[in-house]
Protein backbone atom coordinates (compact mmCIF):
# COMPACT_ATOMS: atom_id res chain seq x y z
CA UNK A 1 0.00 0.00 0.00
CA UNK A 2 0.81 3.62 -0.53
CA UNK A 3 -0.39 6.24 1.93
CA UNK A 4 0.18 9.89 2.53
CA UNK A 5 -0.97 10.92 5.78
CA UNK A 6 -0.25 12.89 9.16
CA UNK A 7 1.61 11.17 11.90
CA UNK A 8 0.29 12.50 15.28
CA UNK A 9 2.97 14.65 16.29
CA UNK A 10 1.82 16.37 12.85
CA UNK A 11 4.56 16.07 10.30
CA UNK A 12 3.65 14.15 6.63
CA UNK A 13 4.89 10.56 6.17
CA UNK A 14 4.29 7.92 3.42
CA UNK A 15 3.68 4.52 4.54
CA UNK A 16 5.13 1.49 2.28
CA UNK A 17 4.03 -1.98 3.12
CA UNK A 18 6.23 -4.86 2.23
CA UNK A 19 4.46 -7.42 0.14
CA UNK A 20 3.08 -9.49 2.79
CA UNK A 21 2.40 -6.65 5.49
CA UNK A 22 4.96 -7.61 7.53
CA UNK A 23 7.20 -4.38 7.47
CA UNK A 24 5.80 -0.85 6.82
CA UNK A 25 8.37 2.12 6.25
CA UNK A 26 7.11 5.16 7.55
CA UNK A 27 9.50 7.62 6.09
CA UNK A 28 9.04 11.36 4.72
CA UNK A 29 7.75 12.24 1.77
CA UNK A 30 10.91 13.86 0.40
CA UNK A 31 12.52 10.15 0.48
CA UNK A 32 10.29 9.99 -3.10
CA UNK A 33 12.96 12.75 -4.57
CA UNK A 34 15.99 10.39 -4.07
CA UNK A 35 14.24 6.52 -4.18
CA UNK A 36 11.35 5.66 -6.14
CA UNK A 37 8.04 3.48 -4.91
CA UNK A 38 9.22 -0.17 -6.30
CA UNK A 39 13.01 0.58 -4.65
CA UNK A 40 11.42 1.12 -1.40
CA UNK A 41 8.94 -1.58 -1.44
CA UNK A 42 11.61 -4.32 -2.71
CA UNK A 43 13.79 -2.30 0.34
CA UNK A 44 10.58 -3.34 2.55
CA UNK A 45 10.54 -6.64 0.83
CA UNK A 46 14.40 -7.25 1.57
CA UNK A 47 13.46 -6.09 5.64
CA UNK A 48 10.47 -8.79 5.98
CA UNK A 49 13.05 -11.93 4.68
CA UNK A 50 15.73 -10.60 7.60
CA UNK A 51 13.02 -10.72 9.89
CA UNK A 52 12.60 -14.37 9.16
CA UNK A 53 16.09 -15.40 9.48
CA UNK A 54 16.39 -13.66 12.28
CA UNK A 55 13.49 -15.35 13.45
CA UNK A 56 15.50 -18.79 12.38
CA UNK A 57 18.37 -17.77 14.79
CA UNK A 58 16.29 -16.77 17.59
CA UNK A 59 13.66 -18.97 17.57
CA UNK A 60 11.27 -15.70 18.22
CA UNK A 61 8.93 -13.86 16.61
CA UNK A 62 8.31 -10.80 18.92
CA UNK A 63 5.42 -9.48 16.75
CA UNK A 64 3.55 -9.99 13.77
CA UNK A 65 4.40 -6.72 11.98
CA UNK A 66 7.10 -4.54 12.28
CA UNK A 67 7.58 -0.42 11.83
CA UNK A 68 9.87 1.50 10.50
CA UNK A 69 9.69 4.78 11.69
CA UNK A 70 11.58 8.16 11.18
CA UNK A 71 11.09 10.84 13.89
CA UNK A 72 12.79 14.79 13.75
CA UNK A 73 12.84 14.33 17.02
CA UNK A 74 15.37 11.18 17.33
CA UNK A 75 18.84 12.08 18.85
CA UNK A 76 20.00 9.09 17.99
CA UNK A 77 20.68 7.22 14.65
CA UNK A 78 18.06 5.06 16.09
CA UNK A 79 16.31 2.98 18.62
CA UNK A 80 14.06 0.40 19.81
CA UNK A 81 11.76 -0.49 22.80
CA UNK A 82 11.78 -3.84 23.31
CA UNK A 83 7.86 -3.94 23.92
CA UNK A 84 6.87 -2.02 21.15
CA UNK A 85 7.10 -3.32 16.92
CA UNK A 86 8.90 -0.05 15.89
CA UNK A 87 12.45 0.47 14.77
CA UNK A 88 12.48 4.48 15.56
CA UNK A 89 15.01 6.24 12.48
CA UNK A 90 15.95 10.08 12.48
CA UNK A 91 14.63 11.54 10.17
CA UNK A 92 18.17 12.72 8.16
CA UNK A 93 19.94 9.70 8.77
CA UNK A 94 16.95 7.68 6.89
CA UNK A 95 17.17 10.52 4.23
CA UNK A 96 21.19 9.74 3.90
CA UNK A 97 20.94 6.34 4.15
CA UNK A 98 18.53 5.96 1.10
CA UNK A 99 20.42 8.29 -0.91
CA UNK A 100 24.08 6.50 -0.06
CA UNK A 101 21.99 3.03 -0.67
CA UNK A 102 20.64 4.09 -4.15
CA UNK A 103 24.42 5.39 -5.13
CA UNK A 104 25.87 1.40 -4.01
CA UNK A 105 26.91 -0.23 -6.87
CA UNK A 106 25.70 -3.33 -4.38
CA UNK A 107 22.29 -4.11 -3.12
CA UNK A 108 22.60 -2.99 0.40
CA UNK A 109 20.39 -3.23 2.93
CA UNK A 110 21.34 -0.98 5.14
CA UNK A 111 23.36 -2.26 8.42
CA UNK A 112 21.85 0.50 10.65
CA UNK A 113 18.29 -1.00 9.80
CA UNK A 114 19.60 -4.25 10.06
CA UNK A 115 21.00 -3.24 13.61
CA UNK A 116 17.75 -2.07 14.75
CA UNK A 117 15.96 -4.86 13.72
CA UNK A 118 17.97 -7.44 15.24
CA UNK A 119 17.45 -5.58 18.99
CA UNK A 120 13.57 -6.68 18.73
CA UNK A 121 14.95 -10.37 18.58
CA UNK A 122 17.17 -10.26 21.88
CA UNK A 123 15.87 -12.90 24.78
CA UNK A 124 15.19 -10.57 27.99
CA UNK A 125 17.60 -13.15 29.86
CA UNK A 126 20.47 -13.32 27.76
CA UNK A 127 22.86 -11.50 29.45
CA UNK A 128 25.54 -10.06 26.96
CA UNK A 129 25.95 -6.56 25.58
CA UNK A 130 22.73 -5.81 23.21
CA UNK A 131 24.76 -3.41 21.08
CA UNK A 132 27.31 -5.99 20.51
CA UNK A 133 24.76 -8.87 20.69
CA UNK A 134 22.77 -6.97 17.02
CA UNK A 135 25.87 -6.41 15.47
CA UNK A 136 27.23 -10.50 16.34
CA UNK A 137 23.43 -11.96 14.69
CA UNK A 138 24.20 -9.36 11.15
CA UNK A 139 26.52 -12.10 9.48
CA UNK A 140 23.76 -15.07 9.80
CA UNK A 141 21.40 -12.42 8.12
CA UNK A 142 23.95 -11.93 5.12
CA UNK A 143 24.96 -15.81 4.79
CA UNK A 144 21.04 -16.57 4.76
CA UNK A 145 19.91 -13.87 2.86
CA UNK A 146 23.04 -13.45 0.42
CA UNK A 147 22.37 -9.48 1.59
CA UNK A 148 25.74 -7.23 1.18
CA UNK A 149 26.19 -3.90 3.83
CA UNK A 150 28.83 -1.06 3.80
CA UNK A 151 29.51 0.20 6.60
CA UNK A 152 31.61 3.45 5.18
CA UNK A 153 29.29 6.58 4.29
CA UNK A 154 32.34 6.43 1.54
CA UNK A 155 30.38 4.64 -1.59
CA UNK A 156 32.53 3.78 -3.08
CA UNK A 157 35.12 1.91 -0.72
CA UNK A 158 34.92 -0.48 2.26
CA UNK A 159 31.93 -2.95 0.87
CA UNK A 160 31.70 -5.11 3.48
CA UNK A 161 29.77 -8.70 2.92
CA UNK A 162 30.50 -10.64 6.33
CA UNK A 163 29.27 -14.04 5.01
CA UNK A 164 31.89 -13.55 2.34
CA UNK A 165 34.59 -12.91 5.24
CA UNK A 166 33.27 -15.58 7.33
CA UNK A 167 33.35 -18.22 4.00
CA UNK A 168 36.87 -17.56 3.87
CA UNK A 169 37.69 -17.83 6.95
CA UNK A 170 35.39 -21.15 7.65
CA UNK A 171 34.07 -22.75 5.11
CA UNK A 172 30.43 -23.51 4.59
CA UNK A 173 28.19 -21.73 7.30
CA UNK A 174 26.04 -24.81 7.07
CA UNK A 175 27.09 -26.35 10.31
CA UNK A 176 25.69 -23.56 12.80
CA UNK A 177 23.18 -24.72 14.96
CA UNK A 178 20.14 -22.55 14.84
CA UNK A 179 17.78 -22.87 17.82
Amino acid sequence: TFEDESLTNGYPYIEIKSTTNKIALRIEPKILNYANYNWLLSWANDLEKAVYSYSRLTGLMPFPTIEFRTHTNCNNWGYIYYSKPVVHINNKCMLDEVIRMRRQKIRDVSFGSLHELSHLFDKPDWNFDGEALANIKIPFILYEQGFKVCLNKDVELNYYNYADELYKEHGRLDNIKVL
